[in-house]
């Protein structure tokens, strides 16, 4: 999509991007891990990789919620 001019500008003034200090570095991450969960909760799995993608790309790892065990549960044959 767009001329080969127009890539270069973009690719040239994303280069010239200062950096994020720390804190608004930590505002950008708590606002992306928000965002994450919300898409989440919506279903929204090529969105959540999208946000996952950026996070890893500003220095953040993303986690994966870690499933936990279900409780066993023991048929003693009586009703209560």
């Amino acid at each position: 999509m767009g001329s080969p001019e127009a890539k270069r500008l973009r690719g040239s003034l994303l280069h010239r991007r200062k950096p994020m200090t720390d804190e608004a570095n930590s505002k950008y991450v708590k606002a992306l891990l928000e965002e994450r969960k919300s898409v989440e909760k919506r279903g929204l799995s090529e969105r959540v990789e999208a946000i996952d993608a950026e996070l890893k790309r500003v220095g953040h790892e993303a986690k994966k919620p870690v499933e936990r065990a279900r409780k066993a549960t023991i048929d003693t044959g009586t009703k209560r």
